[in-house]
């Protein structure tokens, strides 16, 4: 949902982004696919909580960035669901702007593995390479837009192979991060050099391990949890999700 103090001029900020376009609610209406009548509620703030994939289409409507309309601080991305490549893959049918309004589906933004690795609080726009929606079966939709995100594998990585295969698209809960409670888990954590990696985690007295797959070629990676030590979590979250891309 929006922050309150967005909420207000929501509906205000839409009216008048709509008048300069030079349009009305029934020609909105036609570029949008989203009857007048809704959009006079949403527009009178008798709508307080407009989804994001709503405001998206009004946004592509109006040709103006969802962030406009909602009045994000800067480098705060505006919270929508754009179109998402990874959407046409893996469903295709009129239905499906029905489940995202419906909740069956969660957003996540496609991240660069760097970031990933600091654990964002915010993620600027610049950092979000795409979205995907994911089946809200495999992972619980959340009022915290930064408690899930997606990484890419890349292309080189094989330390999970083949379980989780180089160029895979994974999903991240930054929720569940207590080494205690992941024994045996596949985890994203920080590697050696402050990077993003993925692998299996165990706990050897005070010692966070984390076992590749492909142990043939990759070391395990090893972390104090030992309190005197400086080291911190390594743990950027639990592996909730992961998507191996089928090229055609």
């Amino acid at each position: 949902m929006l922050a309150d103090g967005q909420v207000q001029l929501l509906g205000g900020r839409i009216r008048r982004f709509r008048e300069v376009k030079g349009l009305s609610q029934t020609e909105l209406e036609k570029k949008t696919g989203i009857k007048r009548e809704y959009l006079s509620k949403i527009e009178n703030d008798e709508l307080k909580n407009p989804t994001y994939f709503t405001l998206w289409k009004i946004s592509e409507g109006l040709g103006v960035p969802v962030s406009d309309l909602v009045g994000n601080p800067d480098g705060v991305v505006a919270r929508h669901e754009p179109v998402i490549q990874v959407v046409s893959a893996l469903k295709k049918d009129k239905h499906l702007q029905e489940d995202i309004e419906a909740g069956k589906y969660v957003a996540v933004p496609i991240i660069d593995e760097a970031i990933a690795a600091g654990n964002p609080t915010y993620i600027n726009e610049k950092n979000i390479q795409d979205y995907a929606l994911i089946f809200s079966g495999y992972i619980k939709p959340s009022t915290d837009y930064f408690r899930y995100r997606c990484v890419w594998v890349q292309k080189g990585s094989t330390s999970m192979s083949p379980v989780i295969e180089p160029g895979a698209l994974v999903c991240i809960d930054s929720y569940q991060r207590d080494p205690k409670l992941l024994e045996g888990m596949i985890v994203a954590m920080k590697d050696n050099n402050d990077g993003c990696t993925l692998r299996y985690l165990k706990l050897i007295k005070d010692y966070i391990m984390g076992i590749p797959e492909n142990i043939k070629e990759h070391d395990p990676l090893i972390f104090s949890l030992n309190e005197k030590r400086t080291e911190k979590n390594p743990v950027i979250g639990k592996v909730v999700w992961y998507w191996i891309v089928v090229e055609e």
